[in-house]
């Protein structure tokens, strides 16, 4: 009878208290300011951001509460004339797109992606959905590539490009038949913020769904997506491009080997920086989205289990990869045997207990409860994946011996609830003390062969037992 994983890992056990749980949310916002603060950085001598011109095209304010787009975005059998096309184009690449993405007042891109899904909603069939789906992406990816200059007429012309169309900063088109050469970067170019949402635009678009049922991202998004995830795109970027592939990993219908190569490509790249551990985090949460949903093969494990085993990698990154293993169910033992596969798990839950204690948890503030507990619910995660599937593997008695080190673990987290907030170093070491020395305990020991035999009769019935009061 195999243990079943919710069972064996009580919710209990990933309890976070209200204040790591706040600090946790903001951890996104706080990073990505990280990033695009430096980067929206100018000297005196820099040159001004560039804008989308759109003031000759005011009058189309109006279309913004108007019935126009909504009645063009109605069309069942849209576009019944190259003029219901036309008049979509005009509005949101001329006058709603720039007005949105306007550097002075990135304050109101908030309200102004809001104004953006009113529009979506109104489109009630897919040929008007997917048509302001494929305009929006064209004219965002314009912007996260940035200004390109061009040659017509021997003049040098500052340009966006618009899928296969070329665009003055003011909204004239220039006719692609009359550029010389190959268009080029220019050297200057939009607010890393301005970019920044336009890439989480191109994340948040929806494929056309019935009425009623959850939203799914919009299949063309996808490509694009894995391109901005890696180099040499800039950090937020590929913050944003990350999250959107996120809503991939849970397609039922969809092939996860692209998304898993690209993961396991950043999982390789040099983490010199705060934002590049931030990005390599966000490439193994996906990880574990497709481990959640079956949708990972034994390499995926391997990589993951080698993360919570490095440890020259930071200890965040470790964590997020056993946590990423707890949701994961075993069809096999992983690459090293099972035994190895709990050392590990076990080794880390080690390291970040004596770092607490010690005083050398993240920031060097000193002890806290809150983050211990926190962090060792991924190891307990990954040990109870395991565990839940042990009856499908050749484990040798490793079984008792990754219990074992469940229940340390367990003891370790029981010390550190019952102290109050304001507990010192020292009165945290001596209260985890006894937990922690029998973990080290048991990873000093090799698990004897001679355990399994008589480990396999009682394995249920010992893990149901545990079950008991979680």
């Amino acid at each position: 009878m195999t243990v079943n994983e919710e069972e064996f890992v009580s919710p209990n056990l990933f309890w976070q208290p209200n204040l790591y749980r706040c600090l946790k949310k903001l951890l996104p916002e706080i990073v990505l300011l990280a990033i695009l603060v430096p980067a929206a950085s100018h000297g005196e001598d820099a040159k001004p951001y560039v804008e989308l011109k759109n003031e000759k095209y005011k009058k189309l304010s109006n279309q913004l509460t108007g019935s126009t787009i909504p009645r063009i975005l109605r069309e069942s059998d849209y576009p019944k004339s190259g003029a219901s096309k036309k008049t979509l184009e005009v509005f949101f690449w001329k006058w709603f797109f720039p007005e949105m993405m306007k550097p002075d007042e990135l304050e109101k891109i908030r309200s102004w992606r809001e104004e953006l899904k009113k529009f979506f909603k109104k489109a009630r069939a897919k040929s008007p959905k997917d048509a302001l789906n494929q305009l929006t992406l064209e004219m965002m990816e314009g912007i996260v590539r940035g200004p390109k200059i061009v040659l017509v007429k021997d003049e040098k012309e500052e340009v966006i490009q618009v899928g296969e169309r070329f665009f003055l900063l003011d909204g004239s088109e220039i006719i692609a038949d009359t550029i010389q050469g190959a268009p080029k970067p220019s050297e200057n170019d939009f607010h890393p913020a301005v970019k920044y949402n336009a890439m989480l635009i191109i994340a948040g678009l929806n494929n056309w769904v019935k009425r009623g049922k959850a939203d799914e991202p919009w299949p063309p998004t996808y490509q694009p997506l894995l391109e901005y995830a890696k180099p040499p795109w800039s950090d937020s970027l590929r913050v944003a491009a990350l999250n959107g592939l996120k809503r991939y990993c849970h397609l039922k219908d969809h092939d996860p080997r692209l998304v898993i190569n690209a993961m396991k490509e950043i999982l390789t790249e040099e983490a010199d920086t705060d934002a590049d551990i931030w990005i390599q985090r966000q490439a193994v949460n996906n990880l574990g989205e497709l481990a959640s949903v079956g949708k990972i093969d034994a390499s995926v494990v391997t990589v993951l289990v080698g993360l919570v085993a490095n440890e020259q990698k930071p200890t965040s990154l470790r964590v997020a990869a056993a946590s990423a293993l707890g949701r994961t169910i075993l069809k096999q033992p992983p690459e090293g045997g099972a035994t190895a596969y709990a050392r590990q798990l076990g080794n880390l839950a080690l390291e970040l207990s004596l770092d607490e204690t010690e005083g050398k948890g993240a920031g060097n503030g000193g002890f806290s409860k809150l983050r211990l507990m926190a962090d060792l619910a991924a190891p307990l995660a990954g040990l109870g994946s395991f565990l839940a599937t042990t009856d499908q593997q050749d484990v040798s008695g490793s079984v008792e011996y990754a219990k074992r080190i469940v229940e340390a673990i367990r003891e370790i987290r029981s010390a550190a609830s019952a102290m109050s907030l304001n507990s010192t170093q020292s009165g945290a070491a001596a209260q985890l003390g006894p937990g922690i020395r029998k973990l080290e305990q048991i990873l000093s020991e090799e698990p004897s062969p001679a355990d399994s035999a008589e480990s396999a009769e009682g394995d249920t019935e010992s893990a149901d037992g545990e079950n008991d009061g979680n």
